[in-house]
């Protein structure tokens, strides 16, 4: 009789390592999946750095751009400016001093003055297309603050998605211990 009570006391715990293997590896798959799940949490937000890296540097590298043709368009313009102003000089210095010479040489000058007016409406066509130039790179500083904006919630979903998984896995922590505790009892 003894021989049977210790064969069902020998039975009862090989029942109980067995079902507290499988709990323990039942935990082992549950733990496996929650560093899987961080491991690819944190893969995404390496990825959005290195992008939100490329984006800052592809910003810089068109600001730098937009300044170099900006400022070679004002050295442009200056140089036209006074090429103009030179040339208008020369024309009043001639008229002081040929007054006196024939209609033909007047004609010629009049012919001159119709091609500054031309270099005018170039410069005001070229000032009109920095004026375009200056529209675009404001539609894009807006564009900027836009994408800013996507940036920070993109930052904001990821850290509420992560206290999530924090709580989760305390949650879930908690759960085994009662569960634990609760299967040591009984």
């Amino acid at each position: 009789m003894e021989r049977i009570k210790s064969e069902k006391k020998l039975a009862k715990e090989l029942r109980i390592r067995e079902q507290a293997a499988a709990d323990s590896e039942l935990w082992e798959e549950r733990h496996q999946a929650l560093v899987d799940t961080k491991n690819d949490y944190r893969q995404n937000a390496q990825d959005l750095a290195l992008e939100n890296e490329l984006l800052m540097n592809l910003m810089r590298e068109t600001e730098t751009d937009t300044i170099d043709v900006v400022t070679f368009l004002k050295k442009e313009d200056q140089r036209k400016d006074r090429k103009v102003e030179q040339l208008e000089a020369d024309l009043k210095k001639h008229k002081r001093h040929h007054r006196l010479e024939k209609q033909s040489l007047i004609d010629e000058f009049n012919q001159r003055i119709g091609g500054l007016e031309k270099q005018i409406a170039k410069k005001q066509e070229d000032i009109g297309l920095l004026q375009n130039e200056l529209m675009h790179v404001k539609e894009f500083r807006k564009k900027r603050a836009l994408m800013q904006r996507e940036l920070d919630e993109i930052r904001e979903n990821m850290f509420l998605s992560n206290r999530e998984h924090k709580e989760e896995s305390s949650r879930l922590e908690q759960k085994f211990l009662e569960e634990r505790i609760s299967y040591r009892r009984s």
